[in-house]
């Protein structure tokens, strides 16, 4: 087994290399690279690196416009709402420990909650999460990631086909009877072959899909 665990790491190094990085001098203009960064990031979400190493994520896309990134980011707080603010909860989940909801507001608003704790005069503490815009200037942004997922499990599907193959080969090969010799070996060598197969391609889509594809672009080169 130690060679099928050997091959899948392997496989998982290349699938964590597994990027596209795209660079200001990639482009005929900067303007040609903010517009290509513009139509892939808009809807996506996004991790924004600063010059100092800080970084962020805007979950609802990102986009440039006179030189500045303009970004939509989550912020969670907890809150009280007052029982004179609420119309009407609709709750959901199972979970006692970690209940969400949907709160009517008598302004006519709603909002999604999550971790809610009703209190004894009906008023609730929870988590809710804001939708806040923010902008910043090109010139502090060092660069800008999204992973895709889903590719990543798809190569991993893709190199993991190949790594089982050689996997149960050489699993088959070390610990199947010699040729002509018959015996229990070769049926356990078969079964190892068939493990090797297709444990490999698992394991590489559920590494695949947790490392994902990262797409990068540099804003400081």
């Amino acid at each position: 087994m130690k060679i099928l665990y050997l091959l899948v790491v392997s496989f998982s190094l290349i699938l964590i290399g597994c990027s596209s990085t795209y660079k200001v001098s990639d482009f005929a203009s900067r303007d040609k690279f903010y517009e290509d960064f513009n139509n892939f990031a808009r809807s996506k979400s996004v991790k924004i690196t600063l010059n100092n190493d800080s970084s962020f994520n805007a979950e609802r896309g990102a986009y440039i416009l006179n030189d500045s990134l303009m970004f939509i980011s989550i912020v969670q707080k907890e809150e009280k709402i007052d029982r004179n603010e609420i119309k009407d909860i609709k709750y959901s989940g199972t979970d006692i420990t970690n209940l969400t909801a949907a709160i009517l507001l008598k302004n006519g608003n709603s909002v999604i909650v999550r971790n809610i704790n009703p209190l004894s005069d009906s008023s609730v503490i929870a988590v809710v999460s804001e939708s806040n815009n923010g902008y910043l200037p090109v010139i502090k942004i060092k660069k800008i990631s999204c992973q895709n997922k889903l590719l990543g499990a798809l190569l991993g599907f893709v190199y993991g086909i190949p790594a089982g193959y050689i996997a149960g080969n050489s699993l088959y090969f070390f610990f199947s009877s010699p040729p002509g010799r018959g015996g229990a070996g070769s049926n356990v060598g078969t079964d190892l072959f068939l493990c090797g197969l297709f444990s490999a391609p698992i394991i590489s889509i559920i590494i695949g899909s947790i490392n994902g594809y990262t797409y990068t672009y540099l804003f400081s080169q």
